[in-house]
């Protein structure tokens, strides 16, 4: 494993959630919630990690591969219930000129239910008010959300998606697992085009991966998607 690697790694377990601001080096009491964080560099070295605190998600930035954190800045402006369990946690991305990116899922009022929501960081290193990017409308399940950034600047967030389920239950139609969805931004997450499907049938609780073949000098990298596929899909 590179340095880089290992100290984003160190920085991400040691993560804690404690701390007045909240920390990315604060303890973790044994029975405190974990913060399920995740980390990422910027193209100067820059070392960024979004975790989660209660009902708030936060970004701390570090410029010493994690052993100091001298900027932790919320995303959440107003309590959530956040989801955050296994691969359900949030996630950050970082572009080519250094913009950075975060999502994740707040909690529905049914279990297994939530919504993808997003944020961007500013010029003044401040997150926009999250929004939400599925656009049913439907309390179903979206969850499992993978955020990227394209080699040309564009970002893509892929989730699990149950909207299709809904669908066949109302006219009695077989169907399995969930689907992936995907919302694609080429404006820096500023808005987002209308949600697409990518595929029927996959698993609804397992890890979506994406890889990009290209680079920025493209106008247009092809993106592998790669899911579980549902029971009997």
């Amino acid at each position: 494993m590179s340095s880089l690697g290992a100290a984003a790694l160190a920085a991400a377990l040691a993560l804690g959630g404690a701390g007045d601001p909240p920390s990315p080096l604060g303890a973790v009491a044994p029975d405190a919630p974990l913060p399920f964080p995740t980390a990422a560099f910027a193209p100067d070295g820059t070392l960024f990690v979004v975790w989660v605190d209660g009902p708030h998600v936060y970004v701390g930035r570090s410029r010493d591969l994690g052993k100091t954190f001298a900027e932790t800045t919320p995303v959440t402006r107003e309590a959530e219930p956040i989801d955050a369990s296994g691969e359900a946690r949030p996630k950050i991305a970082i572009s080519a000129k250094g913009e950075v990116y975060v999502s994740y899922t707040r909690k529905g009022k049914q279990p297994f239910t939530g919504d993808i929501r997003f944020s961007r960081r500013l010029a003044d290193g401040r997150f926009s008010p999250p929004v939400t990017i599925n656009d049913d409308g439907l309390a179903t399940g979206h969850r499992f959300d993978t955020l990227s950034v394209s080699p040309s600047g564009e970002v893509h967030l892929v989730w699990v998606d149950k909207r299709d389920l809904e669908k066949a239950q109302d006219s009695h139609r077989g169907y399995a697992g969930a689907a992936l969805y995907e919302a694609v931004s080429v404006d820096g997450g500023r808005t987002f085009a209308a949600n697409r499907k990518v595929k029927d049938e996959v698993c609804e609780c397992c890890r979506i991966a994406l890889a990009w073949d290209g680079d920025a000098t493209e106008q247009d990298g092809r993106v592998a998607v790669a899911g579980e596929r549902g029971a009997g899909g």
